[in-house]
């Protein structure tokens, strides 16, 4: 009796680390219909609902696990404890099922789950999808069999203790949610849908601005939007908007659009996000690696405002990276800069929608 494969997925942390291995674990699901994928994730409501809204996975498993973090170094004798136990019950589990191999595609998870998976004698293959790699895909380097990367110049990045590891980097498309075939809609058709739901008037006769927080980085759009079309100078009477503008406040910024007699569509999240990039003249953006190849993917222009946090750069790494491959699509602004005026974000969207004030 042919004895059944098996796929350890390993992700947790983010959409952008959960949703790019729920779509290598699909193809590999269709490659292998009689195989069998354990998903390990951690316990945040966020990670577990992510991963169970989906049914790839025969079996998931949820693992408390904290943050990495010097400003709260009194817990770190708790995160380690929580890796260890998690080696441990990874290093169990890959003697018991010996999968085919293990994929990675970020988290602090990932150092526990794959340096067991190797110790087991399994393949293990980690997929960098940011520009620069993470601390987490650093330390995992060694250990890694093969590192899979979208991004053309990542791999000048990929050394530890002066030892470079350019050899294990592959370069790959980034894994989309939306499939290789994705279904043509005629914007009008989108439109009409809109309409229905909103009770708008979407139409072919304005310019369609899309803008695309992410969980994150929601807020200062959000803001930042507002403060824009609010200008005396901005032609809003242009323009349709669909805002994806994060959980909080919806029916605040529903209010705000039809106060400025705007035809709006907001949300929050939408499997079938793919029509609004179809039907979107400008793209305004955070910088996930995922958001911004899925814009490539459709060619749309870009306007790309990285996220600033105090424990990362990786927004701005891959905003500037993308820009490179891709100037004709994408511009990048800077956050502080905005802070303090608007006037380049309203310059920008004027020049790349070829409106006039």
């Amino acid at each position: 009796m042919m004895k059944t494969k098996k796929l350890f997925l390993v992700a947790a942390g983010s959409g952008g680390h959960i949703l790019p291995a729920l779509v290598l674990g699909k193809a590999w699901q269709e490659n292998n219909p009689d195989g069998k994928i354990i998903f390990f994730s951690s316990s945040r409501t966020l990670d577990q609902t992510l991963v169970t809204q989906t049914s790839i996975a025969q079996q998931s498993l949820f693992f408390r696990l904290g943050t990495l973090s010097m400003r709260t170094w009194w817990k770190l004798p708790i995160l380690l404890a929580q890796l260890l136990y998690i080696f441990g019950a990874s290093f169990w589990h890959a003697l018991r099922l010996r999968p085919e191999k293990i994929i990675c595609t970020g988290g602090l998870i990932g150092l526990p789950v794959c340096l067991a998976g190797r110790l087991a004698g399994i393949l293990v293959e980690i997929y960098e999808l940011n520009a620069v790699p993470g601390k987490a895909v650093k330390a995992l380097m060694p250990v890694a069999h093969t590192i899979f990367t979208p991004f053309a110049q990542t791999s000048e990045h990929y050394a530890l203790w002066g030892k470079s590891f350019a050899t294990k980097c592959k370069l790959t498309s980034y894994p989309l949610r939306f499939g290789k075939k994705i279904k043509k809609l005629e914007p009008q058709i989108v439109f009409d849908q809109l309409n229905a739901q909103t009770s708008k008037e979407f139409s072919l006769n304005k310019k369609t601005i899309l803008i695309v927080g992410g969980s994150q980085g929601s807020a200062f759009l959000n803001r930042c939007i507002q403060d824009l079309i609010a200008r005396n100078s901005f032609p809003k009477n242009q323009i349709q908007i669909i805002h994806q503008a994060g959980s909080s406040n919806l029916s605040q910024y529903r209010t705000w659009y039809q106060e400025q007699k705007i035809a709006a569509y907001v949300f929050d999240f939408d499997p079938q996000i793919d029509r609004y990039y179809q039907v979107a003249d400008l793209i305004i953006c955070r910088a996930g690696a995922g958001t911004l190849f899925e814009i490539a993917h459709f060619g749309k222009k870009s306007i790309i405002i990285p996220l600033i946090a105090s424990t990362t750069t990786h927004q701005k790494d891959n905003a500037f990276a993308i820009a490179t491959e891709y100037p004709n699509l994408f511009t990048a602004l800077d956050q502080q800069t905005l802070e303090l005026d608007l006037t380049p974000l309203e310059q920008t969207v004027l020049a790349r929608l070829n409106l006039h004030s």
